[in-house]
């Protein structure tokens, strides 16, 4: 909730920046968040028009989120609200992580008759394009717009993780199991920027002096060293920092350009 009035509410400046969000809060936490808060509370214009002011905000599905004025809050059909995610499209991993695909969906997976890897990738990919749609109320296609893996990789994981999903009645456990990683990226302290990371890889490549250093203690490589190809390791590098599955690798990218790959 906040006042949209710009003149009703002074910043006190030796409070610590940052958002508080008031459910993860008590009432007592909220007097406390800032120092300074006596100056702060004696500041509020509470005037007979702070109820209009004064606005929080609700989200419908795939709606984008709605502002109401404190006064109008009896026009908020509850029922249909969903939760206002706290991360945003650019913290959302575009292949979500291994250890949080072990965590929330191995009860998914065992339901899945004749699961194979490419389950797992599906499941993995899907999860991704679901979390940026909780954020954007976009659709699969554009939410891998959104995560830079390209709209036909949003077609097609809709596609076939929808028959799947569909075929085994395992839609609602799909829906659960993403909802728990929403949960886990809302209560992180500490939330990575994946599109910021996606843009200070985009030129890298590891360099000579490093290739050495991997072989530096693995004298029986010797032969790999020779024959082995640096790109590879970049490739692996840059999955492993970006949380992105290789082909969206632009040194895959380019030599697929090129016709090498």
């Amino acid at each position: 909730m906040k006042d949209s009035g710009a003149s009703s509410f002074r910043q006190v400046p030796e409070g610590p920046r940052g958002e508080a969000w008031s459910d993860s809060c008590r009432l007592e936490d909220l007097a406390f968040l800032h120092r300074g808060f006596t100056e702060y509370a004696h500041q509020l214009d509470l005037d007979e028009r702070w109820a209009r002011r004064w606005t929080t905000r609700w989200k419908f599905g795939r709606d984008a989120a709605a502002t109401y004025s404190v006064r109008d809050l009896n026009e908020v059909d509850v029922p249909r609200t969903v939760p206002v995610r706290r991360f945003t499209v650019d913290e959302v991993p575009p292949y979500l992580p291994l250890d949080w695909f072990s965590d929330h969906f191995t009860d998914l997976r065992t339901q899945l008759p004749d699961v194979t890897y490419r389950d797992d990738r599906l499941l993995r990919r899907g999860a991704s394009l679901r979390l940026a749609e909780l954020v954007t109320g976009l659709t699969w296609p554009e939410c891998a717009e959104a995560l830079k893996v390209g709209n036909g990789v949003g077609r097609y994981t809709l596609n076939a993780l929808g028959r799947r999903l569909t075929d085994n009645r395992l839609g609602p456990a799909f829906t659960r199991a993403v909802d728990q990683v929403a949960e886990r990226l809302d209560g992180s302290a500490h939330r990575t920027d994946y599109a910021r990371r996606r843009r200070r890889m985009a030129r890298w490549s590891m360099g000579d002096t490093h290739w050495s250093h991997l072989f530096e203690k693995l004298p029986r490589l010797t032969h790999m060293r020779s024959t082995a190809d640096p790109r590879i390791a970049s490739i692996i590098v840059w999955s492993d920092v970006t949380r992105a599955e290789a082909p969206q690798c632009p040194i895959v990218k380019k030599e697929r350009g090129r016709g090498d790959a």
